[in-house]
């Protein structure tokens, strides 16, 4: 099966870590669902200890995020569940002679030929910070009973701990019992329902969008935390009145969580709010930009006991330690990333081969910037077509470009001109990656410099 996986964990105390892998290192089995479906099933252990992606040997290294993507077989990735099986004795760390247990998952992925989805991530948003934490960590399932899932539709948890995910659809999310985690789709209207148990909702999504979402959240029992920002920014701010209805509240108990936004304003408003429960008042939550800008992100249906000093979590994104490396990753699409003022690795690919093309714009800022333009098992922008990313600030001896490393045959060049529609009529420095069979792509553009140097300022990564 021609699927390429990768994962992501943290690796405690060392940060974040990403490893890359085929599955025809892995074994799996193969179900026939129906004419045009069927079901493939992995069984690995932990990221770091697994066939394929082997390193250096840390039990603590927790997986939080998985990527799946189709290769050249024709249909398309339905959905992907993980489930937490009992451990086993591993291979005794080479420096210690104590037997290591590492965490096993079972993947399973469903595919359809009738359907065009090429990739699929399941799991939490990536940390953007080294050291920061993920909301949600796979060895939080209880074995063989909790279930992290992704899909579109009517999804449906156990009566453990779940991690649930939606697609860019209408979906309806139950996560039944346990402590759970529900996260809505990038686009549609999504009903999120905790049911019993501490639950987290997310009907936003993870990634900033530009179309507006109106979804429902319900907690249910238990104390339960509605998500209305994280490291992707403040959410239901896009163009339009998108925001969250919050159908059940419990003063004093449940939390609503929110970007921490410098130079940014949460405020509150009581109405009765036409269409939005019954004629009692609810709780208007707006967010307020440095330039003034005012959104409605959620109503909270039929009370006004709501506060923001109280009920509100602060969750800060952006570092404030100029040492810290803050991660920002961009889409399969057309990104535009623009970093801090402290340390950034700015990723406008992703993390797994694309075959569209992307144009993304990377800025800097300040501090010692990283740009990625390939990981350990990929060179970005190498896809069919001219797709490449335009780097638009360049320190020369501070900022880096991260590349896969060049293998036998495999080569990096740069070429100095200026390029018609890039920056000024300075020069600009184009990159160049060319492969083993002789093939040369452009894979990225550093715009109005020449002070680019291949022996200086490439950062090479290791290929596994």
């Amino acid at each position: 099966m021609p699927i390429q996986m990768s994962g992501r964990g943290r690796k405690n105390p060392n940060g974040h870590i990403e490893k890359f892998f085929e599955d025809s290192d892995l074994e799996y089995t193969i179900e026939q669902q129906s004419d045009t479906r069927y079901t493939v099933t992995y069984t690995f252990e932990d990221i770091d200890s697994a066939p394929g992606i082997t390193g250096i040997f840390y039990p603590t290294n927790w997986l939080y995020s998985m990527t799946f993507t189709m290769g050249d077989e024709p249909g398309g990735l339905v959905n992907a569940r993980v489930q937490r099986i009992p451990s086993i004795n591993s291979v005794p760390d080479p420096d210690d002679s104590t037997p290591v247990f590492y965490d096993r998952y079972r993947v399973t992925l469903t595919i359809d030929s009738n359907s065009d989805q090429r990739s699929l991530t399941l799991g939490a948003p990536t940390p953007q910070i080294w050291n920061q934490n993920a909301d949600f960590y796979f060895n939080s399932l209880e074995i063989n009973q909790g279930i992290a899932l992704a899909g579109s539709g009517n999804i449906e948890g156990t009566a453990a701990r779940d991690f649930l995910q939606g697609g860019n659809g209408n979906d309806t999310i139950d996560g039944k019992g346990g402590n759970d985690y529900l996260l809505g789709g990038a686009g549609g209207n999504d009903a999120l329902i905790g049911g019993d148990g501490d639950d987290e909702l997310n009907g936003f999504g993870t990634v900033a969008s530009t179309v507006s979402q109106f979804d429902t959240l319900i907690g249910g029992t238990g104390r339960d935390e509605f998500i209305l920002g994280g490291v992707w920014g403040v959410s239901y701010v896009e163009p339009g009145d998108g925001y969250a209805v919050i159908q059940d509240w419990t003063p004093g108990e449940d939390r609503i969580r929110v970007e921490d936004v410098p130079d940014g304003a949460y405020s509150l408003e009581f109405k009765s709010v036409s269409g939005i429960g019954s004629s009692a008042r609810d709780t208007e939550i707006y967010f307020t930009d440095a330039s003034g800008s005012r959104d409605r992100i959620a109503i909270v249906k039929d009370t006004v006991n709501v506060s923001v000093e109280r009920d509100f979590d602060r969750v800060t994104s952006r570092s404030t330690d100029p040492n810290d490396i803050i991660r920002i990753d961009g889409t399969t699409g057309n990104d535009t990333l623009v970093g801090t003022d402290w340390n950034d690795q700015l990723n406008g690919f992703g993390y797994s081969d694309s075959t569209s093309p992307q144009f993304d714009i990377l800025t800097g800022g300040g501090g010692s910037d990283v740009f990625v333009l390939g990981g350990s098992s990929y060179v970005a922008y190498v896809e069919e077509g001219d797709g490449y990313a335009v780097i638009t600030d360049w320190t020369p001896g501070e900022d880096r470009i991260q590349v896969k490393e060049a293998v036998s045959g495999e080569s990096y060049s740069l070429e100095f001109k200026s390029v018609s529609g890039i920056g000024s009529a300075a020069q600009d420095t184009e990159i160049y990656f060319t492969n083993a069979s002789g093939n040369r792509d452009r894979i990225g553009i550093v715009r109005d410099t020449t002070n680019v140097s291949l022996v200086r300022d490439f950062i090479s990564v290791e290929v596994f």
